[in-house]
């Protein structure tokens, strides 16, 4: 997956130009391997208790799906929190994610275990 996203990722850097070098480093995509439909996405600074606007605006993340995030935080900070709310009102929320080195955040759930978790490339 992470030569996938290098390869992705060198074809965006040569032929997207000022584009590319435009992107904000906090920028991410977003996987949805729940099983179930995200309809809102927050991301809120570690040390506020208030969210930010809804990222997702009018779409929503179908599972097997992916997103691309364009986050315009500030760019000297690092580490964010982060809230995804599915269609059933579930609003499970990752703490002290650091969007300068995380370009990808898959989201999974297990609904034996009822357990949500994500893993960042």
């Amino acid at each position: 997956m992470k030569s996938h996203l290098y390869a992705a990722t060198l074809v965006a850097v040569v032929f997207g130009g000022a584009t590319a070098a435009m992107a904000n480093s906090q920028d991410f995509t977003l996987h949805n391997e729940t099983g179930y439909t995200i309809r809102e996405v927050y991301i809120s600074d570690i040390n506020d208790n208030n969210w930010n606007d809804d990222l997702m605006g009018s779409d929503v993340l179908e599972t097997g799906s992916e997103q691309e995030i364009d986050f315009t935080g500030d760019e000297s900070t690092c580490h964010w929190d982060l809230k995804a709310v599915f269609n059933n009102g579930y609003s499970p929320v990752w703490k002290n994610i650091n969007l300068c080195s995380v370009s990808s955040m898959t989201i999974h759930y297990n609904a034996e275990t009822k357990r949500t978790w994500a893993t960042y490339d």
